[in-house]
């Protein structure tokens, strides 16, 4: 019910209480990043999670989620086009933040 991430390559990762790790075999890990991060997954397991004070869902849960996939072609398509957009997102976020540092650095020298 929090966020998710992705791991590159083969290095180890720890893996906490209450989290699951998905292992993409017949499909494009992109492409499922993407899913899970989709309004679509997001909502459904909203409806699901159970109310605690932390907020959680069954491996069972994500395992019965329906979802008609693409062909691997074009998955591989679907989550290189969000992946790029995503890395432009984050460029210009990076330079939203350079900018805002920039104009508080102006700020500070107008008013001392």
């Amino acid at each position: 019910m929090g966020k998710s991430g992705k791991i590159y390559g083969s290095g180890e990762a720890y893996i906490n209480q209450r989290t699951a790790k998905i292992i993409c075999l017949n499909a494009y890990s992109e492409y499922i990043y993407q899913l899970i991060n989709s309004r679509l997954f997001i909502k459904y397991i909203t409806r699901l999670s159970t109310s605690s004070a932390q907020a959680n869902i069954s491996n069972k849960d994500i395992l019965n989620f329906k979802y008609s996939f693409h062909n691997k072609k074009e998955q591989k398509k679907i989550g290189d086009f969000l992946v790029n957009i995503d890395e432009k997102i984050l460029r210009i976020d990076n330079k939203i933040k350079i900018f805002k540092n920039f104009k508080k650095g102006l700020l500070q020298k107008m008013f001392i």
